[in-house]
C-alpha cells in the first residue's frame, strides 16, 4: 500500500479474506470441540465399581435417554449391604448397645455356618417386628470379603 504495488480495493479484499479464514478456522474448532464432547456421550462410566449382571440391551438396540431402559445392573460389592433376620426375644440385648454407641460386628457365613464370607459392622435395625415370624430385620454393610475359593482340580 505504502508504494502503491497493489490497489486498495484489493488489499481490502485480502484482509477480508484473512479475516473469513480465520473465522472459518474458530468454527471448525467449534466443531472440533462439539466432537469430541459427543464422543464423550458414546461411552459409559459407572459411579461405583462392582459386578455387571447380565446386559438387558443388546448390541444394536436402540437406547433412549427418556426411554427409561435399563442397560444392565451393578452391584455394588464394597461396601456391600447385607439385610438379616433376627429372633426378637434377641432385640433388647443388641439394641441396648447400640443404643450405648457400641459398633457391633456382624459375621456372614455361608448357609451350611462352614465358610466365612465377609466380616462387616451393624448400621441399622428395623422398627418393626415381622408378626408371622417374629423376627426383626437388621442391615449391616460388609467389607473384608472372602477371596473366592477354588473348585477343585484347578
Amino acid at each position: 500500500m505504502k508504494t502503491n504495488a497493489v490497489p486498495e480495493q484489493t488489499y481490502a479484499t485480502q484482509q477480508a479474506t484473512v479475516a473469513q479464514d480465520e473465522g472459518q478456522l474458530e468454527i471448525d474448532k467449534g466443531l472440533i470441540n462439539a466432537t469430541r464432547l459427543n464422543i464423550t456421550y458414546c461411552h459409559i462410566a459407572a459411579p461405583i465399581t462392582g459386578l455387571i449382571g447380565l446386559r438387558l440391551v443388546d448390541p444394536g438396540n436402540y437406547v433412549q435417554a427418556s426411554s427409561g431402559t435399563v442397560l444392565l445392573v451393578i452391584t455394588q460389592m464394597q461396601p456391600i449391604s447385607m439385610i438379616f433376620p433376627m429372633a426378637e426375644d434377641q432385640l433388647p440385648p443388641v439394641r441396648s448397645r447400640v443404643m450405648a454407641g457400641q459398633k457391633l460386628v456382624v459375621e456372614a457365613w455361608d448357609r451350611d455356618q462352614q465358610h466365612w464370607l465377609a466380616t462387616g459392622e451393624l448400621a441399622t435395625i428395623d422398627n418393626q417386628i415381622d408378626q408371622t415370624t417374629g423376627t426383626i430385620r437388621l442391615r449391616a454393610n460388609l467389607r473384608s470379603p472372602a477371596p473366592a475359593a477354588e473348585p477343585e482340580g484347578v
